[in-house]
């Protein structure tokens, strides 16, 4: 890109000449370039004296052609008070988007999700015998704060219809690999350290614990041993039966069911890819779950998890699956939702978002809650007072992949973070492979040609470290997993274009020189 001396104008560094890219890769037809004016562009008599700048694009194309257009900028400085008259300081950003945060959505922050809730509702506690439910979706979807919001209609122990108990598995997985303890014994366990622990503000069972230890009159350590007196190494069927069984007894009130929300369960893999006894005791595990489901009318069981469950649940299905009511969590798309979380209604008095820049919004981020949290309180951020358009939500999208920790006054939620998880979870040296591929697939589209041929993807930098065949194979498990989709064949694109984003961050190319050192060794 190249700047006209005659205009008065230089890139921030000073040079009127500035290389996007050296690789073959497509831009937005947006992207953000700052330019600084020079002397003869201040304002005379309240009006300025220029009006356009030009400038000159060029590219190569892989035929080796080489394309130059001219562009001229209409300039103007945008009154961004003007309406309103307020700005929007610190403090009042963080009280108006209280789900800028990496926690799970609660009370003002949970938004939508009606027909989800209703349909939890309708299959585990209405259903005259529940259904085990299956919850799964891309990572910060908002799985963790519907089970969350679900959970708070029927945590008390005294309900007239059901008690839930909410427990991560997230932090088993070593305990999922221990020789020393079977799957089923590690599950059980962890349902009962949820039930037996101290009391406090914060725990998510907190009436259920309180009421245990007053019911049986005896501290939290002792209600642990009553608890895991229920477990039958032979029958983890049985021994959850009877656990439920007793607990409804302790609880008193009018449930007549427990519902068991197993949240993090894509941490389930672990075992499943170990292989041998571990994937045995997975199967006899599921199989397990299956029979509690078909024997009892007093239980219910969510597992949810990342799309990784479905890595086994297709393998499984006869053991567990197969009865499962299925609910594949996915972004809002109701706009009303989507408004309410980008520009809610006390932004308004300080910014006035534009419908044009809502919908980019809630499209970049394909619904996702949490990203549309941050971008909206990034964009009001960046412009403080009046309007913000389409070309601030770019802004705001920038600011957060940099997170220099100075643009804005929040910490930015590491975009790629849900997709490295997942990742993780898959055997060495796969998790490398996967994010030096979705690298190239982002770098290989853009926001205007979001889709990539596969002939593009696999440049040499990928065949020197596997053969085509293998990247074809980890292209169609990304799309398995939710990271990507097809559109047709031969081309793949992201599902949630802010990740592709993410990983065009000029950052990133120095963690792709590490992945890519570590693969070749």
């Amino acid at each position: 890109m190249t700047l006209f001396q005659e205009d008065d104008v230089t890139f921030i560094d000073g040079s009127r000449r500035m290389d996007l890219t050296k690789q073959p890769v497509y831009f937005a037809a947006d992207y953000l370039v700052s330019i600084k004016l020079g002397t003869s562009w201040a304002k005379r008599d309240s009006e300025p004296v220029r009006e356009l700048l030009r400038m000159r694009v060029g590219a190569k194309t892989l035929t080796g052609d080489v394309i130059h257009t001219d562009i001229a900028c209409q300039v103007f400085q945008q009154d961004r008070g003007r309406g309103s008259g307020h700005s929007l300081d610190n403090s009042s950003l963080w009280e108006i988007y209280p789900g800028v945060g990496s926690q799970p959505a609660k009370d003002e922050e949970f938004i939508g999700r009606v027909t989800e809730i209703e349909q939890l509702r309708t299959v585990l506690v209405s259903s005259k015998k529940p259904s085990p439910v299956l919850l799964t979706g891309m990572r910060r979807v908002g799985k963790t704060s519907l089970l969350q919001e679900f959970h708070k209609s029927y945590k008390q122990p005294n309900g007239p219809n059901a008690v839930t108990v909410y427990l991560s598995i997230a932090e088993k997985r070593s305990a999922f690999m221990d020789k020393n303890k079977d799957v089923s014994s590690t599950m059980f366990s962890a349902i009962v350290n949820v039930l037996a622990k101290r009391v406090s503000v914060g725990d998510k069972n907190r009436d259920v614990v309180a009421k245990l230890q007053s019911k049986l009159d005896c501290d939290w350590q002792s209600v642990r041993v009553k608890l895991q007196a229920c477990y039958d190494k032979d029958s983890l069927a049985e021994s959850l039966v009877y656990l439920s069984e007793k607990l409804l007894e302790w609880l008193g009130g009018a449930s007549k069911r427990i519902i068991y929300l197993v949240d993090e369960a894509e941490t389930l893999v672990v075992p499943y890819q170990a292989g041998g006894t571990k994937r045995t005791e997975l199967e006899q595990f599921l199989q397990s779950l299956r029979e509690v489901s078909q024997a009892s009318e007093n239980i219910g069981i969510v597992l949810s998890g990342s799309n990784h469950i479905d890595v086994f649940a297709r393998e499984y299905k006869n053991a567990f699956f197969g009865s499962c009511f299925s609910l594949n969590l996915k972004g809002l798309d109701d706009p009303v939702d989507c408004s309410h979380i980008i520009a809610p209604h006390r932004v308004k008095p300080f910014v006035q978002f534009d419908q044009a820049a809502i919908e980019y919004a809630a499209q970049i981020s394909a619904g996702m809650p949490l990203f549309m949290w941050q971008l909206g309180a990034a964009t009001a951020a960046l412009v403080r007072s009046g309007r913000a358009t389409k070309t601030d939500v770019r802004r705001a999208v920038q600011a957060l992949v940099l997170d220099d920790g100075v643009t804005l006054p929040f910490k930015a939620y590491e975009i790629l973070e849900p997709l490295e998880h997942m990742l993780g979870l898959r055997p060495e040296p796969e998790p490398d492979l996967l994010w030096m591929l979705l690298y190239r697939v982002a770098n290989s589209t853009s926001l205007v040609a979001p889709e990539a041929n596969v002939g593009f993807i696999l440049d040499q930098t990928l065949l020197g470290v596997r053969d085509k065949d293998v990247w074809r194979q980890h292209l169609v498990a990304l799309a398995e997993i939710g990271i990507l989709e097809i559109p047709k064949p031969g081309e793949y694109r992201f599902k949630i274009p802010i990740f592709a984003e993410g990983f065009r961050a000029v950052k990133q190319w120095g963690e792709f020189t590490l992945r890519h050192q570590r693969a070749t060794i």
